[in-house]
C-alpha cells in the first residue's frame, strides 16, 4: 500500500488534552433549554415571593445581675449556719427559664395570643394585631376544642350580622353563638370598615390552646449570651413586627415578676419556720428561768462566783463553745425533722437558714428549684402525669440525700460536742469541792444562757429576712427595650431570586451533563481523533429527506455537495499515482449512511468528467439501486453464477452523465462463498478497463467479511462513521483494522453531521459554517434558531 497521505488528513492525537473551547461548544447546543429553565426558575422565585408571608424581627437585651440573692448575718458559726449562702447566677439556666413553657404561657395570656385574626385576601392572608375589626370572646370551650386548635372564616354581611364558613345562617355581633360545641361571642370593634370595593372584610379567626401557643413562642424566640458579659440578647421572629416587640417585652416582664415571686415565697416559708422555732424556744426559756428562780429561792443561793472564780473562768469557756455546738445541732435537728415530716413533702425548704457546708447549700437550692417547677407544672397537668411522677421521684431522692447530708454534719458536730463535754467534765471535776447546790445552779444558768442565745439569734434572723423580703428586687435589668425591624428579614428577595434562578439553570445543566456523560456515541470529529490514527477524509452534513439519496447534481451549490467535492479532492492525496482507482465503501453496522455516501461519491466523480461505476456489492441488503429509482432484476449475482454479459447489466444513472450502476441482482443464499468466485476478479478487471473510477458499496465490515474479501481488489477503502449513531467503542475496531492494514489506504468519512454548535466549533474544513453567518457561497435553507429544538429528529441515511 502507498502511504502518500496528506499531512492535513492525519489525525492529531495531541489534542487529547482538555480543550475548553470544545467543552463550551459541546454544551452550547443546550443553551436554549438552559435559558428557558432559568427564566422558569426566576418566575418560580417571583411566585414564591408573591405568596410568602413576610417575617419580621425584634431585638432586646437584658442584664442578669450575677451576685448573691441575699446576705446579712454575723461572722460567727451560729450566724453562718442560718445565713443564706450566696449563689452565682448560671446564664445557661436563666436562658432555659426564659424559654420555659410556664413563662411563655403567661406571656401568651397577657398578650391574648390565643386568638388571632387574619384578613383574607385573594393571594394571602394578613395578620391583624391590635387593630382587628372584631374580637372573639370564649364563653365556654368543649373538651375537644380545649385541647386542640380550631379556626373559622367570618364574612361580615352588614354592620350587625355575619356568616361563618360561607354558611347561609346569619349570626349577630355581641350575641353568643355555638360553633363545634364551643360557646363563643363575636364583638364588633371600631376598626371594621368597608374596603375599596365597598365590601365588608372577610376575616379568618383561629384559637390555639396555651401549650401550643407556648411552643410557637419558643420556636420564634432566640436567646444568646453577649460574649464576655452577663447580658442576654433576645430576638423574636414573626409576621407582625409590633407583635414581635411585644413578645420580647412580655417575656422580660414575666421573667422579672416570676423571679420576685419565687424569692418572696422562699422568704415567706423561712419566716414561718423561724416563727415556729421562736415559739418553742420562748416556752423552753421561760421554763428554765422559772426553774432557776425556784431553785435560788428554795436554796438561797445568790453568788457562787467568789468561791469558784479560778475554776469558773476555764469552765465558762468550755460551756460557751458547747452551747454554740448545741445551737448548731438543734438547727440541724429542726431541718432534719422538717424534711422527714410528710406534711412538708411538697413544701420548700427554708434556704435562708442554710448550713455552713457548701454541698448542703447546693442540695437545698436545687431541691427548692425543682419544687417550684413542680408547683408550676401541676397547675396544668394532673398528679398522675408521668412528668409529675418523675419530679416526685427526683424530689424524694434529693430529700433523702439532704437528710443523709444533714445527719453526717450532725455526726461531726456530735464528735466535737463530745470533745467539749470531755473537757467540760474535767473542769467540773475541779469543782467537786463546791457544794452540790451550787453546781446545780450553774447547770440551770448554762441552760438559760443557751436558750437566750438561741432566742436572740432567731429574732435577729427574722428581722434580716423581713428586711430582705421587703426590699426584694429583680436580678434582671432591661438594657435595651424591644425594637422591631423596619423591613422584613425573611424572605430575602435577592436570595430567593438567586436560588430559584440557579436551581432553574442547574436542572438543565445537570441533565445535559448526565446526557453527555452517558452518551457513548460519536458526536464530534475530536471523539474520533482521540480513538484512532485513521485519517479523516472529510465530513458530510445532514441532508433533508427531499435531497436523498443523490445530492450530487449538475450545478448544485448546496453545502453538502461542496463537502463531497472536498472529499473528491482529498481522495487525490490518498490515491496518488492510481490511474483508475477502485474504492470500497464500508462501515461497522447498517444504518451509518454507507449507500448514501457511495451514491454521492460516485456522483461527484462523474461530475469531474470521469466515467464512474458504482458496484452494488452489498448483496445481502442492497439499497443503491432502489435509492436511485432503478428497478432491475439482474446484476452482479447473475454474472457470477451465469453467462450474462456485463454490458447488459450496467445501467446509466439519469440526470448525471458518466455515472453508471452495476446492480446487485437477486440476493443469493450463500453470499460469502459467492464472493470467492473467480468471476469476481474478472468483474473488477472489466471495470478497470472500461471506467475511470469504481465505487464499491460493500456490506458492513463489523457484521460480515465481504469488505475484507473485496479489499484485496481495491486501491482504497472509505470507512463511514455516522454522528450520533456510531458507538465510540466501534472506533476502536476501526483503529484495529487500520493498524493491521486489513483494508487498503483506509480513511474515514464522518456522515450526517448536524448544523449545531459543539461539533468542534466548525462544520467542515475551515468554512466556519456553524458561525451563523451566511457565506453566500452555497444555497442555504432558512432555519429558525429553535427550528430543531421542538421537532422530532429524523435519520434516514
Amino acid at each position: 500500500m502507498a502511504d502518500n497521505f496528506s499531512p492535513d488528513l492525519i489525525s492529531d492525537n495531541s489534542q487529547k488534552s482538555f480543550d475548553i473551547k470544545e467543552f463550551i461548544l459541546k454544551y452550547l447546543k443546550y443553551l436554549p433549554w438552559i435559558i428557558i429553565c432559568g427564566i422558569i426558575g426566576f418566575i418560580a422565585g417571583y411566585i414564591k415571593l408573591r405568596y410568602a408571608v413576610p417575617q419580621y424581627k425584634a431585638e432586646a437585651s437584658m442584664l442578669i445581675r450575677n451576685n448573691a440573692l441575699n446576705g446579712g448575718g454575723n461572722d460567727s458559726k451560729m450566724g453562718a449556719l442560718l445565713m443564706q449562702q450566696g449563689s452565682n447566677i448560671n446564664l445557661a439556666n436563666e436562658m432555659q427559664i426564659l424559654q420555659a413553657r410556664p413563662l411563655l404561657k403567661r406571656v401568651a395570656q397577657n398578650l391574648k395570643l390565643h386568638t388571632r385574626y387574619y384578613a383574607v385576601g385573594n393571594v394571602k392572608s394578613t395578620l391583624y394585631y391590635k387593630n382587628n375589626p372584631v374580637k372573639l370572646t370564649i364563653l365556654a370551650l368543649d373538651s375537644l376544642s380545649n385541647a386542640t386548635p380550631f379556626g373559622f372564616e367570618v364574612q361580615v354581611v352588614n354592620a350587625d350580622a355575619f356568616i361563618i364558613n360561607n354558611d347561609t345562617r346569619r349570626f349577630y355581633f355581641n350575641q353568643p353563638f355555638v360553633y363545634n360545641g364551643s360557646h363563643l361571642e363575636l364583638i364588633k370593634t371600631d376598626s371594621i370598615v368597608k374596603n375599596s370595593n365597598n365590601e365588608y372584610p372577610k376575616i379568618f379567626i383561629t384559637y390555639t390552646p396555651s401549650q401550643f401557643v407556648a411552643d410557637q413562642l419558643k420556636s420564634a424566640l432566640a436567646i444568646k449570651v453577649v460574649e464576655g458579659t452577663d447580658v442576654l440578647k433576645l430576638s423574636a421572629f414573626g409576621e407582625n413586627k409590633d407583635m414581635c416587640a411585644d413578645i420580647l417585652t412580655g417575656v422580660m416582664a414575666v421573667y422579672d415578676s416570676m423571679g420576685i415571686e419565687e424569692r418572696s415565697r422562699v422568704a415567706q416559708i423561712t419566716l414561718q419556720f423561724i416563727d415556729d422555732r421562736l415559739d418553742t424556744v420562748k416556752k423552753e426559756l421561760g421554763n428554765v428561768e422559772n426553774r432557776l428562780q425556784d431553785f435560788m429561792e428554795k436554796n438561797k443561793l445568790y453568788d457562787m462566783e467568789a468561791q469558784s472564780s479560778n475554776y469558773l473562768e476555764l469552765y465558762n469557756d468550755y460551756y460557751k463553745r458547747e452551747s454554740q455546738m448545741v445551737v448548731q445541732t438543734s438547727i440541724l435537728n429542726w431541718l432534719i425533722d422538717y424534711l422527714k415530716n410528710k406534711q412538708n413533702k411538697n413544701r420548700l425548704v427554708p434556704t435562708t437558714l442554710g448550713v455552713p457546708e457548701p454541698a448542703l447549700g447546693g442540695f437545698i437550692e436545687g431541691y427548692n428549684k425543682l419544687q417550684i417547677e413542680r408547683d408550676a407544672t401541676i397547675k396544668t397537668v394532673p398528679e398522675s402525669n408521668p412528668m409529675i411522677q418523675k419530679m416526685d421521684v427526683s424530689l424524694e431522692k434529693m430529700r433523702v440525700d439532704m437528710i443523709e447530708a444533714l445527719t453526717n454534719v450532725k455526726a461531726s458536730y456530735n464528735l466535737t460536742d463530745q470533745s467539749l463535754k470531755s473537757n467540760s467534765q474535767n473542769a467540773q471535776n475541779e469543782l467537786l469541792s463546791l457544794p452540790q447546790k451550787g453546781r446545780q445552779m450553774i447547770e440551770i444558768k448554762r441552760m438559760q444562757q443557751i436558750m437566750q442565745d438561741l432566742y436572740s439569734f432567731l429574732l435577729q434572723k427574722k428581722i434580716e429576712v423581713s428586711i430582705s423580703s421587703a426590699s426584694n428586687i429583680s436580678i434582671a435589668r432591661v438594657v435595651e427595650e424591644a425594637v422591631p425591624s423596619g423591613a422584613p428579614v425573611s424572605p430575602n428577595r435577592k436570595s430567593i431570586y438567586l436560588m430559584f434562578t440557579m436551581l432553574g439553570l442547574a436542572i438543565p445543566i445537570g441533565i445535559a451533563a448526565l446526557l453527555e456523560l452517558l452518551n457513548d456515541r460519536v458526536n464530534s470529529k475530536a471523539d474520533i481523533q482521540k480513538l484512532t490514527q485513521t485519517p479523516i477524509l472529510g465530513e458530510v452534513g445532514h441532508s433533508e429527506p427531499e435531497d436523498l439519496p443523490l445530492v450530487m447534481k449538475n450545478n448544485s451549490r448546496k453545502f453538502i455537495a461542496e463537502q463531497f467535492r472536498i472529499i473528491r479532492t482529498n481522495l487525490q492525496f490518498i490515491l496518488a499515482n492510481v490511474n483508475k482507482p477502485v474504492i470500497i465503501v464500508t462501515s461497522t453496522f447498517s444504518g451509518e449512511g454507507k449507500s448514501f455516501v457511495s451514491t454521492n461519491l460516485g456522483g461527484v466523480m462523474a461530475l469531474a468528467k470521469k466515467k464512474t461505476l458504482i458496484m452494488e456489492f452489498d448483496i445481502r441488503k442492497p439499497k443503491v439501486a432502489s435509492g436511485l429509482g432503478i428497478h432491475v432484476r439482474k446484476g452482479i449475482t447473475n454474472f457470477i453464477v451465469g453467462n450474462v454479459s456485463l454490458d447488459d447489466l450496467i445501467v446509466p444513472v439519469d440526470d448525471i452523465p458518466d455515472l453508471y450502476l452495476l446492480p446487485c441482482g437477486p440476493v443469493p443464499p450463500n453470499p460469502a462463498e459467492l464472493l470467492l468466485s473467480p468471476a469476481i476478479k474478472e468483474l473488477f478487471e472489466y471495470a478497470r478497463k472500461n471506467f475511470d473510477a469504481i465505487i464499491v458499496d460493500t456490506a458492513p465490515v463489523g457484521v460480515v467479511s465481504d469488505a475484507l474479501i473485496l479489499g484485496g481488489l481495491a486501491d482504497g477503502a472509505v470507512y463511514i462513521i455516522r454522528q450520533g449513531y456510531t458507538y465510540k467503542k466501534q472506533v476502536a475496531f476501526i483503529e484495529d483494522m487500520y493498524s493491521q492494514q486489513k483494508l487498503p489506504r483506509q480513511s474515514i468519512i464522518i456522515n450526517d453531521i448536524k448544523h449545531v454548535m459543539g461539533y468542534g466549533g466548525y462544520y467542515g474544513y475551515g468554512y466556519g459554517y456553524a458561525s451563523g453567518k451566511k457565506s453566500h457561497y452555497f444555497d442555504e435553507q432558512k432555519k429558525s434558531l429553535f427550528s430543531g429544538l421542538f421537532r422530532k429528529k429524523k435519520r434516514k441515511k
